[in-house]
């Protein structure tokens, strides 16, 4: 009954920020959170896009529950990726049909676990003019009327994830707080009010890795002959 709940309900949240340069508040890998208490509102408690607010060191505002008996921040990899380096990240070139590409590839990176549309849990609450705002181009291009083409170059800095350099734990090998795994035992899979109950306590998700660093986006916009016409002669 416990690995039964621990795999539906506590499942893995993979967390890939990229910040501009800040003074990065502690992430613990293992920390459990309710995405669903904010859904679609995410990108106002997590920091996903680029902000100007009067304290940059943040980078999760969401409430967050320790609900593992053994792991803690020692029993995690936490590093800094080498700077001997002249670059250590990725660029990337991502050709978007329309919004929800682009939507797509924007979040790409991040990744919820069991949600099939993990942008939306960040999304859903966007405007337009919000969405242009975020994207850097006018708003008369969020349309079905244009195509687009995001450019990231990701340099990263720290990387941390549940386990060694090489292996993950798996859920067998994570063992609950006693009040925890209580809680989980009491949870019926068809029973919607005890797993609510369970995520209002205890989260809906917990921290299995995250990576953080900068990262420069660029959005460009085409008419959809023009952006056929790039497409096809990139690929010859």
């Amino acid at each position: 009954m416990l690995n039964h709940v621990l795999n539906s309900i506590a499942v893995i949240f993979i967390l890939c920020i990229r910040v501009e340069d800040v003074i990065l508040a502690e992430i613990h890998v293992g920390s459990a959170i309710n995405i669903f208490s904010r859904y679609g509102y995410l990108s106002l408690s997590m920091r996903v896009i680029p902000r100007n607010d009067s304290d940059p060191s943040w980078i999760i505002r969401e409430p967050s529950a320790d609900i593992f008996s053994n792991i803690s921040v020692k029993q995690s990899v936490k590093r800094s990726v080498a700077t001997n380096q002249v670059f250590t990240g990725d660029f990337h070139m991502e050709f978007c049909d329309n919004v929800k590409q682009l939507l797509q590839a924007y979040f790409r990176d991040f990744y919820l676990e069991r949600l099939d549309k993990p942008w939306q849990a960040f999304t859903g609450s966007w405007t337009r003019g919000v969405l242009a705002r975020y994207f850097g181009i006018n708003v008369t291009y969020v349309t079905g009327d244009h195509s687009y083409v995001l450019i990231r170059v990701a340099r990263h800095r720290t990387m941390a994830k549940i386990g060694d350099d090489s292996t993950e734990l798996r859920p067998d090998q994570i063992t609950l707080h006693d009040v925890v795994a209580r809680q989980a035992n009491l949870v019926d899979p068809g029973d919607t009010s005890s797993v609510i109950e369970f995520v209002k306590s205890f989260g809906s998700h917990y921290i299995s890795s995250y990576v953080t660093g900068n990262s420069l986006y660029q959005v460009f916009v085409y008419s959809p002959s023009v952006y056929k016409k790039i497409k096809e002669r990139l690929k010859q």
